[in-house]
């Protein structure tokens, strides 16, 4: 411990600052430092604050007690500037924390969803794509990533992004990650061009509940294009005039944001340019491990160990800044894509950066088929669905459409909304072709065709690739138009997997099942399946 004494002429007691033995350590730029602990001491006593009016003598140049606790400020940081210590990271992370790094190395991506759920249950789609935007900062070249969260009040949006936020933000507002309530035009100025703008450098900003649309759109164009707009300032002269700004370090974003009207077209724009995922309620699974996690969190605020937080801030600087993704890998994902979507150009390229991000995190410099196997399994479906162009509203409307034919008013008591609401959600859905429409004694039926159900089955059982006779790709889970012909069919188990073969009677029986379109029975000690 040291100790240190401030002098002035304005302050009548002994005032000095200690340095303690304990430290803790902020991360920027490839740097950690190694920065005291300290307390305030006057006349020998420990103090919270030691400029006050009772220490402040008012005399003669000692007119400002403001100027004089600046002044004091500055005294504290030079104090800490020189009991500071700068370790490259990887040196440090190393000497400190060999054995911790080493289990995260193993298999990164597990070790950080396990660690995520020390605050959040589940949402692992979310989750990712927050991880995903992080890393995005240290990218090299544009366009960044953002990743926008929809859902209603109480989803629990938030929640899953601060459990991936809070593991990359250290004190001070250093780490990987800067967490504000709201962001002006004028904020975001200054953080893009003060210092060169290096407040934003490997930085993701994690902005609460977003509901300025102009705020948006500036940070849809930092991230994708990395510029601000025409920014209103004052010029040398006093008067008003329009500035334009290129940013040395474009920052990635994540935001979550309760409605989103998408009907106005400037919003579906600025929107296209966010990865956006909605928090699905209905088809969310472990609810009650949810419930408990909340309840086990207690009064206290969370925050991860910091061990946790300095090998989580590690990875982003260990991992590759650029990767390499072969054509024929890109060609796979686009052949995926056509057959949801023949023009999803920005999901196509939105997918790609995606696929060499999740590389990098997994220490590769170029994308491979261990690569694209994970892709597939932990996010295909989050893209298949974005090509579709269907929000969260649609995704739910559609869910709750049948294969045969339906009155508006059924689905919208399904839905719990009014008939017309319903109804201008299923237009959408006939424009998106995803249901067919028609009329039957001067009423408006609809029902879910097969493209539909392909979008169904995707949401519910994920994608799985499987390719036909010649080799080409085809639907995993499609099972509707086969179901049509089985219909009101009764068979024994004997007979059916005869018919079918093993393979594919299976996978058309787990579908029918989860629909609840199949019914077991026994008949003279022979169990039989009927397609309702």
């Amino acid at each position: 411990m040291k100790k240190y004494s401030y002098e002035s002429e304005c302050i009548n007691a002994n005032i000095e600052v200690e340095t303690l033995d304990e430290t803790y350590a902020l991360i920027d730029d490839g740097i950690v430092y190694i920065v005291p602990n300290y307390r305030y001491l006057k006349d020998g006593k420990e103090v919270q604050y030691p400029i006050t009016e009772g220490t402040f003598k008012r005399s003669g140049e000692c007119t400002s007690i403001k100027r004089e606790k600046e002044k004091f400020d500055d005294f504290v940081r030079q104090v800490l500037a020189e009991n500071t210590q700068e370790v490259p990271i990887q040196k440090w992370i190393m000497e400190n924390y060999p054995k911790e790094w080493e289990e995260l190395q193993k298999d990164p991506i597990n070790w950080f969803l396990r660690e995520s759920e020390q605050w959040h249950i589940g949402d692992e789609e979310v989750k990712l794509l927050t991880l995903i935007a992080i890393k995005s900062a240290f990218y090299e070249g544009l366009p960044k990533i953002g990743v926008l969260v929809l859902g209603s009040a109480g989803a629990g949006k938030s929640s899953a992004v601060k459990s991936i936020v809070n593991m990359f933000a250290l004190k001070e507002g250093y780490g990987a990650a800067l967490w504000v309530s709201n962001l002006t035009k004028k904020a975001l100025s200054y953080l893009a061009f003060e210092d060169n703008g290096k407040l934003l450098k490997n930085r993701c900003l994690f902005i609460v509940e977003t509901i300025d649309v102009e705020a948006l759109k500036e940070l849809s164009l930092l991230m994708t294009e990395g510029r601000l707009a025409n920014l209103t300032a004052k010029s040398i002269d006093d008067k008003l005039g329009s500035s334009y700004g290129i940013v040395d370090y474009p920052p990635s974003v994540v935001s979550t944001a309760v409605n989103v009207n998408y009907s106005d077209d400037q919003v579906t724009q600025i929107m296209s340019r966010f990865l956006t995922i909605a928090i699905d309620l209905e088809n969310r699974g472990d609810v009650d491990k949810i419930y408990d996690k909340i309840a086990e969190r207690g009064d206290n605020a969370f925050t991860y160990d910091v061990v946790t937080k300095y090998l989580a801030i590690a990875w982003m600087y260990y991992t590759p800044r650029s990767v390499k993704l072969p054509q024929e890998i890109a060609n796979k994902f686009r052949d995926v894509i056509k057959e949801y979507n023949q023009y999803a150009f920005r999901v196509f390229e939105q997918g790609l950066k995606v696929m060499k991000i999740l590389a990098s995190l997994l220490g590769k410099e170029q994308v491979d088929e261990e690569v694209y196997r994970l892709f597939s399994q932990k996010l295909l479906r989050y893209f298949l669905v974005s090509a579709v162009g269907l929000t969260s509203v649609e995704l739910k409307a559609l869910q709750s459409t049948s294969i045969e034919f339906e009155e508006t008013k059924i689905i919208a008591q399904r839905l719990r909304v009014d008939t017309e609401t319903a109804k201008g959600w299923l237009y959408n859905l006939a424009r998106k072709g995803l249901v067919d429409n028609d009329r039957r004694s001067n009423r408006l039926v609809w029902k879910r065709n097969e493209f539909g159900q392909k979008v169904i089955d995707l949401v519910l059982s994920g994608y799985q690739e499987e390719k036909d006779e010649n080799g080409d790709l085809q639907f995993a889970g499609n099972m509707a138009g086969l179901y049509g012909d089985l219909k009101g069919k009764q068979f024994s188990v004997t007979e059916f997997y005869g018919i079918l073969g093993d393979e594919l009677a299976d996978k058309v029986l787990k579908w029918a099942e989860e629909r609840g379109l199949v019914n077991h029975k026994m008949i003279d000690g022979e169990e039989y399946i009927e397609f309702l």
